[in-house]
């Protein structure tokens, strides 16, 4: 172990709440953060602000250029967003870590410990299918997803008014505008990105999102990145848990419009001086639902397909890439170049059963001997 880094590990673990992150100087090999080297840092980004109320021609600029944009004038009553705030940090930040793991629906290191990752994420949370709300237990978590489903409620209202005002622009018809969003069928996902002892670490890696859009509801920590303009660029935190949301389009949006519309790339700086809590809602197409746009720019397939596909992808090979059975020329999101996959030594093992169901120590096991160079662009690592 590298001078120092005793000191750094004993500071991560000391809160009982925070999951076994491995510290970067603890790795084999002498791994050096790759996560920060890609891509240089650039001036704080201004975001354009969409009103809900009358969104306009505003809404349809944000998507066409960012593909990421405030949201003002939303309706989601304040007072709900701080106790599902207070509850999430209830449930995330003081429950031990031992406790928080035999929970259905949590997650750490990435939201998805099934699929292999380049680097542990340092963040943590609990994922809540808003579509299958079943009776919640008298316990901290059983309040969060009494909250997660009253909160999704009016999501569900965001994404309907937000995507109805995008149907006409995109040249939808009735039917491709109900089932391209069923909003009331996405997900919530509350992530905790705990104090990071080591400079440098991201809470989530750079990707972009499977979904139709993504809205998320953050406190005041901030770490939210953007690239833009070849830089990764710092988006503020906005108005927190009162203020303004923040809604950014996905892969699905953009295969919708034919590449008119950008699935905006996004990471989350981690922090060394405090947490940070972020709500996120993602709506997504009915899975048979029949995607197809103007001009022939994507063979018409399903969400469902799509998801299998990223999925496979990711698996195989660390990223989205191609599927020639799905697009006319590239699939959505790919348009960001990956590195190839690097051949691997005789004998190095696939993560083990036990990774894939979410086992802190058989993940690391198998992340540190099968880890891709290329860029993993998950679904939904927001």
């Amino acid at each position: 172990m590298a001078p120092g880094s005793e000191s750094q590990a004993t500071a991560a673990t000391a809160d009982p709440s925070c999951p076994p992150f491995p510290l970067l100087e603890e790795e084999d090999g002498g791994h050096i953060n790759e996560q920060e080297q890609e891509v240089p840092r650039g001036a704080e980004l201004e975001l354009p602000t969409v009103d809900l109320e009358a969104p306009g021609e505003a809404l349809a600029a944000a998507c066409r250029g960012l593909g990421v944009f405030r949201l003002a004038n939303h309706g989601v009553p304040a007072a709900l967003s701080a106790r599902l705030f207070a509850t999430a940090r209830a449930t995330l930040a003081e429950a031990p870590f031992s406790d928080k793991r035999a929970q259905p629906g949590y997650f750490w290191g990435t939201p998805a410990l099934s699929l292999r990752v380049r680097d542990v994420n340092w963040v943590e949370g609990f994922h809540v299918a808003l579509g299958d709300q079943q009776s919640a237990p008298a316990t901290p978590l059983g309040d969060l997803l009494d909250l997660a489903a009253e909160y999704g409620a009016h999501m569900a209202r965001v994404a309907r008014t937000l995507f109805d005002a995008l149907a006409a622009p995109l040249g939808l018809d009735a039917g491709q505008a109900a089932t391209y969003l069923a909003e009331r069928n996405g997900f919530l996902r509350v992530y905790r990105y705990p104090r990071c002892p080591e400079p440098g670490r991201l809470g989530m890696e750079a990707h972009t999102d499977s979904s139709v859009l993504s809205v998320i509801n953050q406190d005041a920590v901030g770490g939210l990145q953007v690239h833009h303009d070849g830089a990764w660029r710092d988006v503020a935190p906005g108005g927190g848990e009162t203020g303004t949301l923040l809604v950014n389009l996905g892969d699905m949006a953009q295969a919708i419009s034919g590449d008119a519309y950008c699935s905006v790339r996004h990471r989350v700086a981690a922090s060394q001086a405090a947490e940070r809590l972020s709500l996120c809602y993602f709506a997504f197409p009915r899975d048979d639902a029949v995607i197809s746009c103007a001009g022939g720019r994507y063979r018409p397939f399903t969400y469902a397909g799509f998801r299998e596909q990223v999925q496979a992808d990711i698996k195989a090979t660390g990223s989205k890439v191609l599927d020639a059975r799905v697009t006319n020329t590239r699939a959505p999101g790919t348009e960001i170049a990956t590195e190839p996959e690097p051949e691997e030594a005789d004998g190095d093992p696939e993560p083990t059963e036990d990774a894939e169901k979410g086992d802190p120590e058989a993940f690391q096991a198998g992340r540190r001997t099968r880890r891709p160079s290329s860029r993993v662009y998950g679904p939904n690592w927001v």
